[in-house]
């Protein structure tokens, strides 16, 4: 089978290796040269210094040719180049082509799903969503991973199974695409409120108060927003949560932390992309715009973009 991921960056070369390393031919889309050229003639990325990657995978940056004859093409690119990808792909997007949303997040603009702008775009029938607790350097180390997997198209199921399950790496199904992209988008923005608790030293417990709060306001949204509770105890949902919202690997919960230890989190803000952020952005926009009342998103929002006290968040375990 032929695969094409579009993006090459961490998580498009670690979601390459595991493709790769099941014996499909795989392409890769990047819009950088420089990029191209260490990935094509080098075989090394910036984002992993010790992993060289496999000679058998292609890089290109002519988007055409790295879709042209694949069954499955999967989106890895940032979150705010989703919706110009989206455009791109209507052009020269074959009916019969599956698709794999592995971007994490809402736009930023609109406020709208990924898979929503995709189909309003290429009216495909064949769009799937997957999500994971699944950092790209975990899976470049070759560990045991879990993915959900959500779309209503038995053949693409089949289809992104066959790319991605081994030995090591299992994939759940279900149908509800838009409660896996609540639950992916938002992971980012409460892996920021898990940071500033753990820099502000409060205990596991309030922690664990936190985080059980934070799903509650989620089902809220996802409910809202006309999805299911399908994901919570999925992958995507407990097992994404309970990475994310823990470990220093992330950018949000170190941002997060930050925050909450006092150190200097305006500079790693300005070096690093924390994709929570935007995230929070979009979906305090959304909220507003919609009526809808979400107490972290507020509490979050207001000790990020209008620098009200952290402690603030420590309210929202107790009201």
């Amino acid at each position: 089978m032929k695969v094409s991921i579009i993006g090459s960056g961490a998580y498009g070369l670690a979601l390459g290796k595991l493709i790769n390393a099941n014996k499909h031919l795989l392409t890769m889309w990047t819009f950088d040269e420089k990029e191209q050229n260490a990935l094509d003639i080098e075989r090394k990325s910036i984002h992993f210094k010790e992993y060289n990657v496999p000679k058998e995978i292609v890089f290109t940056m002519d988007l055409e040719k790295a879709i042209k004859d694949s069954e499955l093409i999967i989106i890895a690119v940032p979150g705010g180049a989703f919706s110009i990808m989206s455009k791109k792909l209507k052009e020269i997007l074959k009916e019969n082509q599956h698709i794999l949303i592995a971007t994490k997040g809402i736009d930023n603009n609109s406020g709208k799903l990924f898979s929503n702008i995709l189909k309003e775009d290429t009216n495909s029938k064949n769009i799937s969503v997957m999500s994971g607790p699944t950092f790209a350097e975990d899976i470049i180390k070759g560990t045991y991973l879990g993915f959900t997997l959500a779309t209503d198209n038995m053949e693409t199921a089949k289809i992104v199974r066959d790319a991605f399950e081994s030995d090591k790496t299992k994939i759940s199904l279900i149908k509800d695409k838009i409660g896996i992209q609540v639950l992916s988008a938002l992971k980012n923005v409460v892996a920021i409120g898990s940071g500033i608790l753990s820099g502000m030293e409060e205990t596991p417990s309030a922690k664990a108060l936190y985080l059980t709060k934070a799903f509650n306001d989620i089902k809220k949204l996802i409910e809202n927003m006309n999805g299911t509770d399908e994901a919570v105890l999925s992958y995507a949902g407990f097992g994404d949560y309970l990475m994310t919202t823990t470990s220093s690997q992330s950018r949000n919960y170190t941002y997060g932390f930050k925050i909450g230890s006092n150190d200097d989190s305006e500079n790693y803000l300005s070096n690093t992309t924390v994709e929570g952020v935007y995230t929070l952005k979009a979906v305090y926009n959304y909220i507003k715009n919609n009526n809808i009342n979400i107490e972290l998103i507020n509490i979050l929002y207001e000790i990020i973009f209008n620098k009200k006290e952290k402690e603030n968040l420590l309210k929202y375990l107790v009201d």
